[in-house]
């Protein structure tokens, strides 16, 4: 159990000094936004399968604060919960998130892709255009020093 009241996640999530924490934990662990603001208030302790997420998602981070948790030691220190999820659901949890994103980098490579061929082609109709008025001018300034002579 938490020792003195003393709870060393909430902690750790003050120690990171985030402007926008329920944003930024939420995008990093996959979490609903709501959720995260309700555990990083302590109002409810958060599922082991976050606890892991956070972790892992700001390791480096909280390194450079020169906080190393080990997270199974943190976890028993909360009080078991009944949505305790089981290793094969926290895996399937990931593989759904991980599934998510990808198909989410695939859209945006499709987007950027389109975006590429779109640019492409608007330097090429630029390219022609600037071309033919350097040519114009060119012709311009040819006619103007035969018509000198």
């Amino acid at each position: 159990m938490l020792q003195d009241g003393i709870n060393p996640f909430l902690a750790d999530v003050s120690a990171l000094k985030l402007k926008y924490a329920v944003s930024t934990i939420a995008n990093r662990t996959g979490d609903s936004k709501p959720n995260v603001s309700v555990w990083i208030r302590g109002r409810k302790p958060p599922p082991s399968a976050f606890m892991i997420r956070f972790y892992a998602a700001f390791k480096k981070e909280l390194a450079e604060k020169d906080i190393h948790r080990d997270v199974k030691e943190l976890l028993t220190q909360f009080p078991p919960q009944s949505d305790q999820i089981t290793e094969r659901d926290f895996l399937r949890s990931i593989n759904t998130k991980l599934t998510e994103q990808n198909d989410l980098i695939k859209e945006w490579i499709e987007r950027t892709k389109r975006n590429e061929q779109k640019l492409d082609e608007l330097l090429r109709r630029k390219d022609k255009e600037i071309m033919k008025s350097a040519k114009d001018y060119l012709l311009g300034i040819v006619a103007t020093l035969r018509s000198s002579e």
